[in-house]
C-alpha cells in the first residue's frame, strides 16, 4: 500500500463544473485511474478468479447523490 501524492493537491486536480478527463486502462488483473493526466490509483488483483480479473461489462459507477454527465467515451482494446 502506498500514496500517489499528497492527498490535497491530488484533490485539486479535479475541474469543478468544468469536464475532466479520466482514463481508466485495464490490463489482466491491473487497472489504472487518471484523472486529467495525473495517475490517481492502481488496483492489482492477483486472484485470477476474482471478478476484477474476468473478461465482460464496463461501466461507470457513481458513489454519491449528484449530476454527471458523461462525453466522448472511447474504448479501444489494447493487446
Amino acid at each position: 500500500m502506498g500514496n500517489i501524492g499528497d492527498h490535497e493537491v491530488l484533490g485539486r486536480l479535479d475541474k469543478m463544473n468544468e469536464w475532466n478527463e479520466y482514463t481508466v486502462i485495464g490490463r489482466g488483473g491491473t487497472c489504472m485511474h487518471i484523472l486529467n493526466g495525473q495517475l490517481m490509483g492502481v488496483m492489482v488483483e492477483d486472484d485470477p478468479k476474482a471478478s476484477n480479473n474476468q473478461s465482460g461489462s464496463n461501466g461507470i459507477e457513481i458513489e454519491d447523490v449528484a449530476t454527471v454527465s458523461v462525453r466522448n467515451i472511447w474504448l479501444k482494446k489494447l493487446n
